[in-house]
């Protein structure tokens, strides 16, 4: 079989394994692109991300790699998601919604290299995916696959940039792609002004230590202060640089079944991973990429929600009372830990309202209700026995729309409880201000008065309530 058969019949066979491009090209050495690495490791901008300094020979020349290599086989194949995580849920990367594309892009390589050893005796192959000082992005734009664009991604024409690189180095010559694809960027920019951090800082150019994927991925140490300010609703991955390139409202779902997300992970709330444990981390992430970053950095990625709805669980200290409640050891049990200066500020208003004294003592649960950086409200459940779970006032700082923060309050406790997953039957108690208006309000939400009077809160504090029950 002469060259040009055999390379034909190499990219037929790509494609009916699932990828969406397959080229050819000579192994040697990059060019341009190796000055370009060089400066942007000089500049600090591979963050530390130490690898990338290593074997900068074989980076820069990809004949190197392996013994006699002729020829390079560069593969793409799409991960753009079918569906996707709902908007306001603890955001996943698009690649890293499935299975881990590394052993599925090897997996495809291999019955691609063992395809060409039964039409091509005597040949020798290597596979790589992300795990070679091989430039992969060079070698798919020298086999005609697409062009670099100022995002730093490969851009497939009519497909976009939402792909997996892999690629075969063989010790056999092949026909070679030798038409690249022209840089059709032109004047655009939206990657770089949409980039959240501007970590992009020239086309074509990343400063990973601004770069939102780098520092919830590679990056293990103190996040910087502009991340939270930044991230939003990501917990692992940012594909905002991707999301906004015109050239990907050609992308379509991909057709991989490793790659589908899992219900869980379509719905995964922020609370929900505030609560995870080991056991459920693995459940839910071994054999995807987040899995390599383990839950403790999953939840320190997740730090940034200081100032959403917050609920915490207060441990004990000799201190004075406000020093004490602004310094406590917090171990978060439905969402996200308060910075010192956060508790500092919430508590001192808390403290305004009525005596904690008591509250801290007996281990409550408090939910604390942010709007922006301003704290808009505070209630508290206490488990009474096996049956009855006590909600403490709820109390909404008098500017807020005070009747639908305590209805956001009360559905908060409600669902907490809920998800206790308490025995039997289950009363809700509340306290109430001895107001019609307030048994009005309440009853219409199930609550029955139980009984009423003056309660002794602490340090001399009294509440004049109904004592309110609803059954769960």
């Amino acid at each position: 079989m002469d060259l040009s058969a055999l390379s034909a019949l190499i990219k037929e066979e790509a494609l009916r394994l699932g990828f969406a491009a397959c080229g050819i090209c000579r192994p040697g050495y990059v060019g341009e692109h190796a000055v370009h690495l060089r400066n942007w490791l000089e500049q600090g901008f591979h963050g530390n991300m130490a690898y990338m300094e290593r074997h900068p020979d074989k980076r820069s020349d990809s004949g190197l790699l392996f013994e006699n290599v002729r020829s390079v086989i560069v593969t793409a194949l799409n991960y753009y998601p079918r569906v996707m995580q709902d908007p306001e849920t603890a955001r996943v990367s698009y690649y890293a919604y499935g299975k881990d594309y590394h052993d599925v892009i090897k997996e495809r390589l291999r019955r691609l290299l063992d395809f060409i050893g039964e039409n091509r005796s005597a040949v020798n192959g290597r596979v790589f995916c992300d795990t070679a000082p091989l430039l992969e992005k060079y070698h798919a734009e020298k086999a005609g696959l697409g062009w670099i664009g100022k995002n730093t991604q490969l851009i497939i024409p009519g497909k976009g940039s939402f792909f997996f690189l892999g690629a075969i180095l063989l010790d056999i010559p092949l026909e070679y792609d030798t038409v690249p694809q022209p840089d059709r960027c032109g004047a655009c920019t939206r990657c770089m002004d949409a980039c959240p951090t501007k970590a992009l800082v020239a086309p074509g150019c990343l400063n990973a230590n601004r770069c939102l994927s780098y520092l919830t991925i590679e990056y293990k140490g103190e996040l910087p202060d502009f991340y939270k300010e930044t991230i939003g609703n990501r917990i692992y991955g940012c594909d905002t640089c991707n999301q906004v390139c015109p050239w990907n409202k050609a992308a379509r779902g991909n057709e991989t079944e490793a790659f589908q997300p899992s219900e869980e992970l379509l719905h995964l709330s922020f609370d929900a991973v505030g609560r995870m444990d080991e056991a459920g981390f693995d459940r839910m992430f071994k054999d995807t990429p987040v899995y390599r970053i383990g839950m403790k950095q999953l939840k320190r990625n997740m730090e940034h929600r200081l100032n959403k709805q917050t609920i915490v669980r207060a441990a004990t200290s000799d201190c004075s009372l406000i020093r004490r409640l602004a310094s406590l050891v917090w171990e978060p049990t439905y969402g996200e830990i308060l910075s010192p200066e956060q508790l500092e500020y919430m508590f001192e208003w808390m403290y305004s309202v009525g005596s904690l004294e008591n509250q801290m003592n007996s281990g409550h649960v408090f939910f604390i209700l942010y709007e922006g950086e301003e704290p808009a409200g505070y209630a508290s459940v206490e488990k009474e026995g096996e049956e009855r779970y006590h909600l403490q006032k709820i109390y909404v700082i008098p500017s807020k729309q005070g009747k639908s923060y305590g209805l956001k309050l009360l559905e908060r406790a409600e669902q907490f409880v809920r998800e206790m997953k308490p025995d039997g039957d289950v009363f809700l108690v509340l306290n109430v201000n001895r107001s019609n208006k307030a048994r009005y309000f309440y009853e219409k939400q199930g609550f029955s008065v139980e009984s009423e009077g003056d309660f002794n809160i602490g340090n001399g504090f009294y509440m004049n309530d109904y004592i309110m029950v609803k059954p769960l």
